[in-house]
């Protein structure tokens, strides 16, 4: 935690230094992540006029919300009244936001998801995986490799299953304990790493159920994972946890909802969903209809109409 603070600290006040070089050129300054970059920002625009525009996601309000009560109001209030504009990836975000601000909020506050930009699918990837299935379903998991993906509890719900293939894209400290799964268990795993973009949605062609099972670690919870949104334009059935903002995404898109980490429901709901091909096309047309607006051709110019638009109002 000490070498953590420092290292921090250090990286804070180079973007700081940098910002402040670049920004007599800018029309606003737009941070991702409260902290830090929101306060390097701020320190970055003062006395310029140029307008700060803060984007928050998962990480940084769970980090907040871990902070002392009185620590975690002060730096929303500060943040809020500063800022031109407030812009959280999902409704969840934002309103563990305000009950951290506790008082009407006096930034614009906007909610607006990142984007999804659609490839096209790379033929030589998608006849590998045929191979490695071969002819069995695929189950698919996309992300990084991290605790809060549930990717053990998934592996608990299949690891009995000779007949599938779940294929668990992505790297992360995680997967070396996959490899090790991998090597031990009835389950065929296949851990491809990172892929492109072009292998992504040659996987999704090739998938019969996407999963996204995150569970929450603390206060840390899955905002609006952008691999969801990816599956679902692509219309891959999905199956989601009941965790953090993804019930909302569910329940517009027609995914099919589990309680957090229970691995038996997930395997019924895998097995069923398998054996359903009319739910699966009637899936697909829900989710397809639901991502449309998803890609960053529709999303793009809302970003910049929040971040461009009316003048702050104090």
């Amino acid at each position: 935690p000490v070498w953590g603070s420092v290292r921090g600290a250090a990286i804070t006040l180079e973007m700081v230094k940098t910002t402040r070089r670049l920004i007599s050129k800018a029309d606003a300054l737009v941070c991702h992540w409260l902290l830090p970059s929101v306060y390097a920002g701020l320190a970055s625009a003062m006395g310029t006029g140029v307008p700060v525009h803060g984007y928050a996601h998962g990480g940084d309000i769970a980090l907040i919300e871990s902070m002392p009560r009185s620590i975690a109001k002060r730096i929303c209030q500060v943040a809020d009244r500063q800022c031109h504009s407030l812009i959280f990836v999902s409704e969840n975000l934002q309103s563990r936001f305000n009950r951290l601000l506790e008082r009407p909020s006096k930034a614009q506050q906007h909610v607006i998801p990142m984007g999804i930009e659609p490839a096209l699918p790379d033929l030589d990837f998608r006849r590998w995986l045929k191979a490695q299935a071969r002819g069995r379903p695929i189950i698919t998991t996309l992300g990084r490799h991290v605790k809060i993906k549930g990717l053990d509890l998934v592996f608990k719900a299949l690891r009995e299953e000779t007949d599938i293939l779940w294929v668990a894209a992505g790297d992360g400290p995680y997967r070396e304990q996959l490899d090790q799964y991998a090597k031990k268990s009835p389950l065929d795993i296949l851990l491809p790493g990172q892929i492109t973009p072009s292998q992504r949605d040659a996987l999704f062609e090739e998938t019969a159920v996407f999963v996204q099972f995150s569970r929450q670690l603390g206060t840390r919870s899955e905002g609006h994972p952008v691999a969801l949104i990816e599956a679902l334009s692509a219309g891959v059935p999905s199956i989601v946890s009941r965790s953090g903002g993804m019930p909302a995404i569910a329940e517009k898109a027609g995914c099919l909802m589990v309680e957090e980490g229970d691995g038996d429901a997930l395997k019924r709901a895998i097995l069923k969903l398998l054996d359903d091909a009319k739910a699966r096309q009637t899936m697909a047309k829900r989710h397809r209809l639901y991502a449309q607006n998803g890609h960053w051709e529709t999303l793009a110019p809302i970003h910049f109409r929040a971040i461009l638009g009316e003048p702050r109002v104090d």
